[in-house]
């Protein structure tokens, strides 16, 4: 009998416990995309990445170039065993810098983006600690990671998105309360509407 009271007990506390906790969850790349200030953002990592692939194309029209003229020589009879021999390490540490050039401007744009969105992520952090501690939420969680969702199902009215858009200064149109109360069926953020 004292082992099914202390059961009893136990099961009551974690029911109150549960009780206590409240969930929210949004989607943190859609809020992140919509604030006001990702278009400059974006627009300054596309200025970068128009930089670095004009650069890149320049390097890869030179290295074509002196492929051609490789390979035309090379036809023609004209090259020494050593010319040719040359020819070949310089085309191939062509194609090495290129390679490198690609993979430091990545690495670049990555280290630019992360840099950029810092403001943002912040903003939408101290936007979510507010929501969270006005409204008693004990987590909320992002449904959507790197173009997926971990989500996989949550009831509507535990959805923040609409209430972190307007805390994020995001103009919350008809249509897109709409979408994100699932009234509409197009993308989020479209306004197209059915």
């Amino acid at each position: 009998m004292k082992k099914i009271a202390i059961l009893c007990l136990g099961m009551m506390c974690t029911l109150a416990v549960q009780a206590q906790v409240k969930i929210g969850y949004t989607n943190g790349e859609a809020l992140l995309y919509m604030m006001p200030d990702y278009k400059g953002v974006d627009e300054q990592l596309r200025v970068s990445q128009r930089k670095y692939q004009e650069n890149i194309n320049i390097k890869q029209q030179y290295l074509q170039a002196k492929l051609e003229e490789y390979r035309d020589n090379e036809s023609k009879g004209a090259l020494t065993a050593e010319q040719k021999e040359k020819m070949q390490n310089d085309l191939m540490t062509l194609q090495k810098e290129i390679e490198e050039y690609i993979d430091d401007a990545e690495q670049q744009m990555q280290a630019r983006r992360a840099e950029l969105l810092k403001p943002l992520v912040t903003k939408m952090q101290a936007a979510l600690e507010g929501l969270a501690k006005e409204e008693g939420y004990s987590y909320i969680f992002n449904s959507a990671v790197a173009g997926g969702s971990v989500l996989l199902h949550g009831p509507k009215e535990h959805d923040v998105t609409l209430k972190m858009l307007k805390r994020l200064g995001v103009e919350v149109t008809p249509e897109l309360e709409k979408q994100l109360k699932g009234e509409e069926v197009s993308p989020i953020g479209t306004g197209t509407g059915k």
